[in-house]
């Protein structure tokens, strides 16, 4: 394990040496510990225990430990849009790849009740699994949107989006958060990794909604006036 991490710090060290911006290498490095995060706990084995009821009775305790160990990164931004604009936006899966840059293509596979299923194909990035499945809770839209990566270079990803309507319901105010639990990757480097990724979210989000009202805006006038 040692000699993998001193492997991978030579590897970021170097490609760090080549290009300008030290967050290439960065982001690479995360890539190669998350990616040999996930073939670990792949390839291991786990071995059948019997849990006692003291044992049970500290899973509550546990999991509050686990949340310590999440790196979390938070977002708080307003649009000028109202939040059924900007809930359409996030719920339009099938446009996930105009809106998300990331992405190549976006289907849904499964629909069940509020929760909704879909398949992402991933652009060519350096250890990044190519497929990944998410699921997405709409059951307290258009205010809120949870989602859930299925599976990844991480041991577990989810995310949230609130939205609350401001300025009489002409803007909206929306909170991202992004929670990871990293699993070896140090939690610092995740947050930096995070808040990268959650920078790009924010800022389609916000010119994709705003365009689209300002077009629906602009065609309600025109259509006004022609019948006036």
């Amino acid at each position: 394990m040692v000699h993998l991490l001193r492997f991978f710090v030579l590897k970021s060290t170097q490609l760090q040496r080549k290009t300008a911006p030290g967050l290439i290498a960065t982001l690479t490095f995360v890539a190669l510990l998350s990616s040999y995060s996930a073939g670990w706990a792949k390839d291991s084995k786990e071995t059948p225990v019997n849990v006692s009821a003291d044992a049970k009775a500290g899973t509550a305790g546990e999991n509050e430990d686990k949340k310590k160990h999440l790196a979390r990164s938070t977002s708080c931004f307003e649009v000028a849009a109202p939040r059924e604009v900007i809930w359409l936006t996030l719920t339009n899966f099938s446009k996930y790849p105009d809106l998300f840059k990331r992405i190549k293509t976006c289907r849904v596979t499964k629909r069940e009740g509020d929760l909704v299923f879909i398949e992402s194909m991933m652009k060519s990035q350096l250890f990044i699994k190519p497929c990944q499945h998410t699921i997405n809770d709409l059951g307290k839209g258009p205010g809120t949107l949870k989602w859930k990566l299925l599976d990844g270079n991480f041991k577990s990803v989810e995310g949230i989006w609130t939205l609350e309507p401001v300025k009489d319901g002409d803007h909206t105010r929306v909170t991202y958060t992004i929670e990871v639990d990293p699993g070896i990757v140090p939690q610092g480097i995740c947050s930096m990794f995070m808040k990268a990724i959650q920078k790009e979210a924010v800022a389609s989000v916000t010119s994709v909604s705003e365009s689209f009202f300002a077009e629906r805006r602009a065609a309600n006038e025109r259509s006004t006036n022609n019948k006036g």
